[in-house]
């Protein structure tokens, strides 16, 4: 089984490769819809940098060699992680402020440490709750997650369904969160969050865009909290 790895690696990593290709040749399609909206050239970006995070996350599928970063050619990192539960918690677009909250390297390809450690576990789930502090999404599984991302160019109804999350904890306490609809984060300019300089002027930038203040944050995240 362990020799047939590298074969299945390279078979889904051409099935990316070709669901790229086709959503390139589906572009036409919906361009005139894109421009009438103003942002059609955010998203061709955006699914091109998707396309080189999904490339990066594909060494991590099997267990014995998973990554919990994966860094593209674009701006943003893509993190991963795996709970005692099952299925697998993703962070899509990390940027600096997120990973430094995370206590990920922000300049380095990640691997998960060595599962067979005696506090691997721990560690592991310590991490995952960390995720979810920031919006984490769960799925069964990797697969089914690059199945959604290979699906999305070329299904209206999935991209607009696609949720922009981002969270910020002031150190006075609580946390902001801002929980939108992709095209509606676009047409506020929700990117603003990704410029900011500390976790402090995102916290800003989230209430400026309109989003929700939890004092208590057990009311939004269902994570163990420090």
């Amino acid at each position: 089984m362990a020799r047939l790895i590298p074969y299945m690696v390279a078979f889904v990593a051409a099935l990316v490769t070709l669901g790229f290709l086709f959503h390139l040749s589906e572009t036409s399609i919906w361009v005139n819809e894109e421009r009438q909206d103003g942002y059609m050239e955010e998203r061709q970006d955006g699914y091109m940098e998707e396309h080189v995070q999904l490339q990066a996350a594909m060494c991590g599928n099997t267990q014995e060699n998973r990554t919990r970063v994966s860094i593209g050619a674009g701006p943003g990192a893509l993190v991963q992680g795996w709970p005692s539960k099952g299925g697998v918690y993703m962070l899509e677009d990390c940027v600096g402020i997120e990973l430094d909250f995370l206590k990920l390297d922000r300049f380095r390809k990640t691997p998960q440490p060595d599962p067979s450690g005696p506090d691997a576990a721990a560690e592991e789930e310590a991490h995952c709750n960390r995720m979810l502090q920031l919006g984490a999404i769960w799925w069964e599984s990797g697969e089914e997650w690059l199945v959604r991302k290979l699906m999305e160019p070329n299904e209206p109804d999935l991209r607009r369904a696609k949720r922009f999350i981002k969270v910020g904890w002031p150190a006075a306490g609580g946390v902001w969160v801002l929980d939108l609809k992709e095209d509606d984060a676009i047409t506020r300019d929700a990117g603003i969050i990704h410029n900011a300089h500390d976790m402090e002027e995102r916290c800003r930038l989230i209430e400026q865009l309109g989003g929700v203040f939890y004092e208590d944050p057990k009311n939004w995240v269902h994570a163990e909290l420090p």
